[in-house]
């Protein structure tokens, strides 16, 4: 009888827990390092070729021999240790509740994401209009510039702040005028009139009846 060799088949994984699994002839192990005593041979490796964990994604790149097949076959004649490189990745998600920039994606830590948006004002046709304020992230102001860019290094929601403007239009058959333009919804304005009385005819004068009150604007 010839005894058949035994050698020891060392996998790395990026993290020591559940989410990480290795099967070598479908046999599966969880943990880094997953170590499997083999005979001499031909043997299927494979590794789980997503995880997601902690708000990564892990994304399968390759082993560390340079091979990028997954499953793959190796041919076991001594002890191996090999090392299963993944790329990790994080979430970025920009919205906007006007225009058409919108941006879910996945993307390298540390790589560099920019969105812009095309077109500050948007008008309805009816009075009514919105104004881009800048990018929040968590409440607070990030940039008020036209394009950001920001460094996906977490996983980051921006949100594209507008406020609402409503126009007002004041005119008067007689005297001058002030307060037309466009107001943030919400917001008071005054509007006058200079001279408050004028002269109908050599008889009569015409007198301003006015509110004192200011116009509130909103919906």
């Amino acid at each position: 009888l010839v005894n058949q060799r035994v050698h020891n088949l060392i996998l790395n994984l990026p993290l020591s827990n559940s989410v990480f699994w290795v099967k070598v002839d479908g046999v599966n192990k969880t943990g880094s390092p997953a170590i499997f005593k083999l005979p001499e041979g031909k043997h299927i490796l494979q590794v789980a070729p997503q995880v997601h964990f902690d708000g990564l994604r892990y994304l399968f790149s390759q082993w560390d021999d340079g091979s990028s097949e997954n499953p793959r076959s190796i041919e076991l004649v001594d002890d191996l240790n090999l090392t299963v490189k993944y790329i990790p990745q994080v979430r970025v998600m920009i919205y906007t509740s006007y225009g058409t920039t919108s941006v879910s994606n996945w993307y390298e830590v540390g790589q560099s994401v920019t969105v812009s948006i095309p077109q500050t004002i948007i008008y309805y046709g009816n009075g009514t209009r919105r104004v881009f304020k800048g990018w929040y992230e968590n409440g607070s102001l990030v940039s008020n510039g036209l394009s950001l860019s920001i460094v996906a290094d977490r996983p980051r929601t921006i949100v594209a702040g507008w406020e609402t403007e409503y126009e007002v239009n004041v005119s008067s058959e007689r005297g001058v005028v002030n307060g037309s333009g466009w107001y943030k919804a919400d917001t008071s304005t005054t509007i006058t009139i200079s001279p408050t009385q004028v002269e109908k005819d050599f008889f009569t004068n015409l007198s301003l009846i006015h509110i004192s009150e200011p116009t509130r604007l909103g919906m």
